[in-house]
């Protein structure tokens, strides 16, 4: 079995295959490439989506903590049924917002599928390919090939980054959730 696992396990492009390879084949694995790198980008831009919503909503959850701590403040007689649970829950908010923000959304590189000309024809591929006249296609779409596959690799690893940060932010918010839920009982049964 694992055998078979190790065959899907991606590494870079071999440019030595290229001699091996006719333009049609290239071709085609330019386009399977290409919709991979398509394919990443859709589930990384989804799985960003998903971060921005939990942290609106820990936002929302951090303002209305602040407002009950507040309101508890101001009034004569703060009461420390609310007071605890509250700066407790803002705490978990505060470090699952910072968890979001610099582990999923911040300073990250998410590859497309197409490139700019500029770099497909860049002078020091054009450089390189001066004394390949007949197979000058072959080789500039190999080079092409070779980016895809470092844009998927790279992918993979963003992709696998910020899917752990999301997990671990609803595990937070579970986690969170519960525990708050427990305390407050907790306060409230011994009279606070």
């Amino acid at each position: 079995m694992e055998d078979n696992y190790e065959k899907f396990i991606d590494g870079p492009f071999d440019c030595q295959k290229l001699d091996k390879l006719d333009i049609n084949a290239i071709d085609a694995g330019i386009e399977e490439g290409k919709q991979l790198v398509a394919f990443q980008y859709d589930s990384i831009m989804h799985t960003n989506t998903n971060c921005r919503m939990i942290l609106s909503w820990i936002i929302g959850a951090m303002m209305a903590l602040t407002g009950a701590l507040m309101a508890s403040a101001i009034s004569g007689s703060p009461d420390i049924a609310v007071i605890v649970p509250a700066c407790y829950e803002l705490v978990f908010a505060c470090v699952i917002a910072v968890i979001i923000i610099l582990g999923g959304m911040y300073k990250t590189t998410t590859f497309f599928p197409g490139d700019s000309p500029s770099h497909l024809f860049s002078d020091k591929k054009m450089e390189a390919l001066k004394d390949y006249d007949a197979v000058r296609t072959k080789y500039l779409k190999g080079w092409y090939l070779d980016e895809l596959q470092f844009r998927i690799l790279q992918n993979e690893k963003v992709q696998a980054r910020k899917t752990k940060v999301y997990r671990l932010a609803l595990v937070l918010c579970l986690t969170a959730l519960l525990s708050g839920a427990v305390l407050l009982t907790i306060l409230l049964l011994l009279g606070f």
